[in-house]
């Protein structure tokens, strides 16, 4: 029987969780205004509200309408988006410090379209900044945006 979803969130938060201070760094190196990237406190898998703990990823499992299968295959098609969640002492420090973060999630799963064999293939379908709760937190000094993962992968019944 088939897994589904979980290895593959699994599978990001590996990736995300080995590789992101590295690329973190990488991009805090190529600025020379003072904004520097923290590493994240916390990854957290699932549909979840984050509102104090920052800077954080929510890897938000947004729709699996399936797909074609077989007697003993099941082709599956997930949309995950990957969301970072920061906080900053400006709105424009806050959206610079999210568009930073947003970078370096995007190089992190697009260096291995297969997250770690978990897949059989990652599509980046670029950022959003439309999050779930925005409405609710109103706060100019909160932002958040997510990367946006197109998912196919075969699995056998």
């Amino acid at each position: 029987m088939g897994h589904f979803i979980e290895p593959i969130i699994k599978a990001i938060h590996d990736l995300l969780d080995s590789n992101l201070p590295a690329a973190l760094d990488a991009i805090d190196a190529t600025y020379d205004d003072g904004i520097v990237l923290q590493d994240v406190v916390a990854i957290y898998q699932g549909r979840m509200f984050v509102f104090d703990n920052f800077p954080s990823i929510v890897i938000w499992p947004d729709a699996s309408p399936g797909g074609e299968y077989t007697s003993q295959t099941f082709f599956n098609n997930h949309r995950i988006v990957v969301w970072i969640v920061v906080s900053g002492n400006t709105p424009v420090d806050t959206k610079r410090r999210v568009w930073r973060y947003l970078r370096a999630i995007t190089e992190v799963l697009r260096a291995d379209t297969t997250l770690g064999g978990a897949v059989d293939i990652c599509h980046f379908r670029g950022h959003t900044y439309n999050s779930p709760w925005t409405s609710e937190q109103e706060n100019s000094y909160i932002e958040d945006g997510g990367v946006v993962l197109e998912i196919r992968h075969e699995e056998d019944l």
